[in-house]
């Protein structure tokens, strides 16, 4: 990467990673690598399966936002910086972001209902913060 050779350090992290998978690090690098080597799609991919194992990472959910605006996932990308920014305890934030996610999901009932569930928890979060 140094080298501003992201074709050859995406080469060697993928082998890194067949020796270590799931290793977060090499994880995050390879997805990095992939996006200088504009390779997006295959970013998001890498960053989504390693969302599942390690969801409460801000620094994950910030790179995968970038990554999906880089490949297209524009609602992706709203859902993305809204778990970024409930982990960075920014509750207004994240619903901006989900509800620019909503208006562009009304026709797709599955992820519209999805978004609708995140901006209950974030409601729910909200008022357990003023609780405090």
């Amino acid at each position: 990467m140094a080298r501003n050779k992201p074709d050859q350090a995406a080469k060697k992290l993928a082998q890194r990673l067949q020796l270590s998978p799931g290793n977060h690090p090499l994880t995050m690098s390879y997805a990095t690598a992939l996006m200088k080597n504009q390779q997006p799609h295959i970013a998001e991919e890498v960053l989504l399966s390693q969302s599942k194992r390690r969801h409460n990472d801000p620094g994950l959910w910030y790179l995968l936002a970038e990554a999906q605006g880089l490949s297209g996932n524009i609602v992706g990308l709203h859902q993305s910086r809204a778990e970024y920014f409930i982990l960075s305890g920014a509750l207004d934030e994240a619903k901006k972001q989900l509800n620019y996610a909503m208006k562009l999901t009304r026709s797709d009932f599955p992820a519209s209902a999805k978004i609708n569930q995140r901006l209950e928890d974030v409601a729910r979060m909200q008022e357990q913060m003023e609780e405090l």
